[in-house]
């Protein structure tokens, strides 16, 4: 008995009764992709093509990391590369996107069928741009006080809340 497959999402946006697979990635609030072991998008979510302006007929003309870095070829750190080396575990990555200007992290996973045959992995990818913001002036914060402490010519001395010196 033939198995069936999902239809592309070119297909299902074709079809006015949307897949089901459609609509739940679609519903997925983070960018949701999945790239094929060519490095190219097969499935998008609506987030990721209104996030790096594309429509799904351009997914297949370039490949992943032209379009999330900016690049040639594969970054060091791929978590795509990561995730098939390492079926079951998921990579990471977060990275910077100069024509964005946003930073962000993408969790990749591996994915096969039921017979073991590798499909590419699954993406998840989230803009984590405040956070690196919060992290950097946290950062800053820290030196200040740090030099703060260091340069001072009076004695500074910390305390707990019952006022014992630590």
């Amino acid at each position: 008995r033939a198995r069936r497959h999902a239809p592309s999402p070119a297909h299902a946006a074709s079809d006015h009764r949307a897949e089901p697979w459609k609509i739940f990635f679609d519903s997925i609030p983070e960018m949701s992709v999945v790239v094929d072991d060519g490095y190219h998008f097969t499935h998008a979510n609506r987030e990721f093509l209104q996030t790096f302006l594309l429509e799904e007929k351009d997914l297949r003309r370039r490949r992943c990391f032209e379009i999330l870095h900016e690049r040639t070829k594969p970054c060091e750190h791929c978590p795509h590369v990561q995730a098939r080396a390492t079926p079951g575990r998921p990579a990471s990555q977060v990275y910077f996107n100069p024509k964005r200007r946003r930073w962000f992290e993408t969790i990749a996973s591996r994915m096969v069928d039921d017979t073991g045959r590798k499909l590419g992995s699954i993406e998840i990818i989230r803009d984590v741009s405040d956070r690196k913001r919060a992290e950097e002036t946290i950062k800053r914060s820290e030196e200040r006080h740090r030099e703060l402490v260091d340069t001072s010519l009076a004695g500074i001395v910390s305390v707990n809340p019952q006022m014992n010196v630590m």
